[in-house]
């Protein structure tokens, strides 16, 4: 698995009309660079509205560095974050969504 996970962030949160179509419209923006293996949306845990990013995981790393070819493009108004996933020792979260959560907490 290591390699083929990306984090994508600064994600609108328009794009959440029930759930399946989110995952749709990463899948399809993403399945340019390769075959999509997961999509995961972080939500909150109480209103499961969108967070802002998400883990899209492809076939292989080689597709996945492709990917990050998305970085800085306008996606619906807003200008994404793409770069690799990277666990973190503790508990398996990655960094890139420590950080995000970070951030959410820093803004109020």
């Amino acid at each position: 698995m290591s390699g083929r996970r990306m984090y994508v962030g600064n994600l609108p949160f328009e794009l959440d009309n029930g759930g399946a179509m989110s995952e749709r419209v990463l899948e399809e923006l993403f399945a340019q660079f390769g075959k999509i293996t997961d999509v995961i949306l972080m939500r909150e845990p109480q209103s499961h509205r969108l967070r802002g990013f998400a883990f899209i995981e492809l076939s292989t790393a080689e597709e996945a560095a492709k990917a990050v070819a998305l970085h800085n493009t306008m996606f619906h108004g807003r200008r994404l974050t793409v770069q690799p996933a990277t666990p973190r020792k503790n508990d398996g979260q990655t960094r890139s969504d420590e950080d995000a959560q970070r951030r959410a907490s820093d803004r109020g």
